[in-house]
């Protein structure tokens, strides 16, 4: 907002290429600029469109507040327990090896289907393991 505010005045052209949900636009049109906005996502257009017609008609984005689910485990605890079982073995396993060690590990808190939920494929996951081989290496 304050870029906007510094480098054109009311009535102004506003052009942005990459909107993505609209900001730009948002602000330059409660700042009385004139504007364009363009984006390769439909999805994104129609979010922008849609704020749009908000501030058209109530003068201001009704924000709603969007609750995500907690999740039982991160991605965090997930690339620690891939790293630390790259550092074990010296190398980073196989998809495998690792299903393998993930179901014969009664300690772990996590299950195959939650890292398949947070990455939507195990080798995804598994690609955490070479920062910490590196690591190894360098050292």
């Amino acid at each position: 907002m304050l870029n906007l505010k510094l480098f054109s005045k009311e009535g102004d052209f506003v052009f942005d290429p990459f909107s993505g949900v609209g900001t730009t636009a948002i602000v330059a049109k409660k700042l009385g600029r004139r504007y364009a906005a363009i984006d390769i996502s439909e999805q994104y257009v129609n979010i922008g469109k849609e704020k749009l017609k908000q501030i058209s008609l109530v003068g201001d984005v009704i924000k709603t507040s969007v609750k995500k689910p907690k999740r039982r485990v991160t991605k965090k605890a997930i690339e620690l327990y891939i790293q630390n079982i790259c550092i074990n073995m010296g190398h980073r396993p196989t998809e495998e090896e690792f299903i393998s060690i993930l179901k014969d590990d009664t300690t772990v808190e996590f299950t195959l289907e939650d890292i398949i939920e947070l990455y939507g494929d195990v080798k995804i996951a598994l690609k955490s393991g070479r920062i910490v081989l590196k690591q190894l290496q360098n050292s």
